[in-house]
């Protein structure tokens, strides 16, 4: 849009109406409008920090986590998290300095163009469902981001032949 100025200050614009065809943009000029009045902009407040953010709707995790010997025991943990990258920087660091685990599998999803979800499965030795090993890893989610909506613990028992 093209400004002009009258002889009375007031601002007018041309409008331009735009065609997307298969040869390229086509553009006709319109009639002259008189632009409204200009307000003062308020001064936008800063962004928020992490902290003050809390939650980002849109990111969500799950991490499978297993023992890596014993298939049928298994621990799922989903919820909700603020960065996926943060949260898998921070899950990757205490497998491997605390736990002595690995992450096997990182998926990352990207659905609907805002919601992004990472799925993780990990191996942790020694993870039997006991608490020192589940909560250095629900220690790990809470300082990347994340929040923990749902824990489940997958024990299948198979009868002695």
């Amino acid at each position: 849009a093209r400004l002009e100025r009258d002889e009375e200050q007031q601002e007018f614009v041309r409008e331009v109406i735009t065609f997307v065809t298969s040869d390229g943009l086509t553009q006709i000029p319109g009639r002259r409008v008189l632009r409204p009045a200009r307000e003062n902009k308020r001064l936008v407040a800063p962004m928020p920090t992490w902290e003050e953010q809390s939650i980002v709707v849109g990111a969500s995790f799950q991490v499978a986590a297993t023992n890596g010997q014993d298939c049928t025991r298994r621990i799922s943990i989903e919820g909700f998290c603020q960065s996926v990258d943060h949260l898998f920087d921070c899950v990757q660091d205490a497998l491997e300095r605390e736990l002595d685990g690995e992450v096997l599998i990182k998926e990352r999803q990207l659905k609907s163009g805002i919601h992004e979800v990472l799925k993780l499965t990990v191996a942790i030795p020694f993870l039997f469902g006991v608490p020192p090993q589940l909560d250095v890893l629900n220690d790990a989610i809470r300082t990347g981001g994340g929040f923990v909506d749902r824990v489940r613990h997958v024990w299948l028992i198979q009868a002695g032949l």
